[in-house]
């Protein structure tokens, strides 16, 4: 005789409470064998993280004492002076040329030029120095009053170019005994004329020509 309907479901409902509660012994079982390997594991990882990220703490104590660091260097030696004693001396300079000018006695219409005291009698002499260039018109230099009334006397040394006519360029001091008549030597070397050079039959520029003026007082 075949069960009746209730009895199928009481049945059912049995197997299914039966099975389900068999699934359930398994998940905690399973979870009970996996949890500890999982709990060792999660040690391990932190343990791992901790002692790569851990920082040593510096150690207090007493500071040390800072090192000091001491550079040395050698002071250089000061320059020996050259030695001139073995170099050749040179040739004593010709003693001045001097060019005697003629004494104007009269200016303008015939009106006597008034004459020096003894005191400001100028003596004024040509050193020749270069003999390349033939001067063919000297004018002689003034004594600048600046000069003579604080006493000032010596040698300038000028040095010059002549171009191809003979005139005198670029003028320039080489060595003053004082500045004050500087002005004065360049004005008057300027208007200085010279014989024109020539080579093969063309005129040329005479380069670098000196010409010293010396400056005295006499009494």
């Amino acid at each position: 005789m075949p069960k009746p309907h209730t009895d199928r479901l009481r049945e059912t409902w049995a197997y299914s409470c039966y099975r389900g509660k068999s699934l359930e012994g398994l998940q905690m079982l399973r979870i009970l064998l996996v949890a500890p390997f999982s709990a060792l594991i999660t040690v391990i990882i932190f343990l791992g993280m901790y002692y790569m990220i851990r920082v040593d703490q510096p150690t207090i104590g007493t500071p040390k004492e800072m090192p000091t660091i001491i550079i040395t260097a050698q002071k250089p030696k000061p320059p020996v002076p050259p030695d001139y004693t073995d170099d050749v001396i040179p040739p004593e300079p010709p003693e001045p040329t001097e060019i005697e000018f003629p004494d104007r006695t009269s200016v303008g219409d015939g009106v006597p030029a008034p004459r020096p005291s003894p005191g400001d009698i100028i003596k004024t002499a040509f050193l020749v120095t270069d003999m390349t260039g033939q001067a063919i018109v000297t004018i002689p230099p003034v004594y600048p009053e600046r000069c003579k009334g604080r006493g000032a006397q010596g040698v300038v040394i000028v040095e010059f170019d002549v171009n191809e006519i003979g005139d005198v360029i670029n003028p320039r001091i080489i060595s003053s005994a004082d500045s004050c008549f500087d002005s004065t030597v360049l004005r008057t070397i300027a208007r200085w004329k010279f014989a024109p050079a020539t080579r093969n039959g063309n005129p040329i520029i005479q380069r670098n020509l000196r010409r010293a003026f010396r400056f005295e007082l006499e009494e």
